[in-house]
């Protein structure tokens, strides 16, 4: 009788194993899985609860968390400087220089580019559903639109697509991968081709409108490399990339694009200039 109980115990025993063990192998498997993916049409995919680290997940969905992560992140600034080179009987180079400010629901953009045929500083300031912008910083008159109509006419909403204003899923991203190398002071780095026409929806009709372009920018290459921590905070994403545009003056031109953004000033309060000018524009 002893024999037959110490046989069965061990059975148990056994058996008890085992299934911690499948439970514990399951739990590793799924562990990545089991988080929120937001998925919008003509939006970047957010991952809403990556766990673990950026090297627990494909390249993709790396992406995707630290789009998710900066929406949870309630203060932070994203400072974006490069030029376009413009390639033509005359060459010229357009500077580019873009703030993006969120403080938790107000979000504020300021988009200014400077060449021999474009000066423009376009402001814009996002509060609950409502868009108050000026094309000017002289402008004392701030005019506000709703979301659908501030895209219409800009393409790219404050807050929205929050990875430079490109649209990051998986219909946009043609290739993706991890890039392991020391010289990024252990960060994690990955780099991305995009789609010429689905990655850059929203950003072709605000090219156009503040390039004074004849028509939209046909892309014709993009590759992005971007860098995060290891809660998958950004530090930076640097885009390149070649397209075409169409100037009343020169007829169609050639461009090479290389811009840098930086984030920074993560959790920490950055004041939005000329609050006071959109805030009663927008109440």
């Amino acid at each position: 009788m002893k024999k037959y109980l110490s046989a069965n115990f061990k059975s148990i025993l056994f058996i008890l194993a085992a299934f911690i063990y499948i439970l514990c192998l399951f739990i590793l498997i799924t562990g990545c899985s089991s988080v929120t993916l937001i998925e919008n049409k003509g939006e970047t995919t957010i991952i809403e609860n990556a766990k673990g680290k950026p090297s627990d997940y494909t390249a993709k969905e790396a992406a995707y968390a630290a789009a998710g992560k900066l929406e949870k992140i309630q203060t932070y600034a994203l400072y974006t400087t490069g030029y376009t080179v413009a390639k033509k009987i005359i060459s010229f180079s357009q500077k580019i220089e873009n703030t993006y400010i969120k403080n938790d629901t107000e979000k504020f953009m300021e988009s200014v580019s400077k060449s021999k045929f474009v000066n423009l500083t376009h402001q814009s300031f996002v509060k609950g559903d409502r868009v108050a912008y000026r094309n000017s910083l002289t402008e004392n008159t701030v005019s506000v639109a709703t979301f659908n109509e501030y895209k219409e006419k800009y393409g790219v909403i404050p807050g929205k697509n929050n990875l430079g204003g490109w649209i990051l899923n998986n219909d946009s991203i043609i290739s993706a991968k991890r890039i392991d190398e020391k010289s990024y002071e252990d960060n994690n780095v990955y780099e991305f081709e995009l789609d010429n026409e689905i990655s850059t929806e929203a950003m072709r009709i605000q090219m156009k409108a503040f390039g004074g372009l004849s028509d939209y920018p046909v892309f014709k290459s993009i590759k992005l490399t971007l860098i995060l921590k290891d809660d998958f905070t950004p530090v930076s994403l640097i885009s390149e990339s070649l397209y075409a545009i169409s100037i009343a003056i020169l007829g169609k031109v050639d461009c090479e694009q290389n811009i840098t953004s930086e984030f920074s000033n993560i959790q920490q309060l950055v004041s939005i200039p000329n609050i006071q000018l959109f805030s009663s524009a927008i109440s």
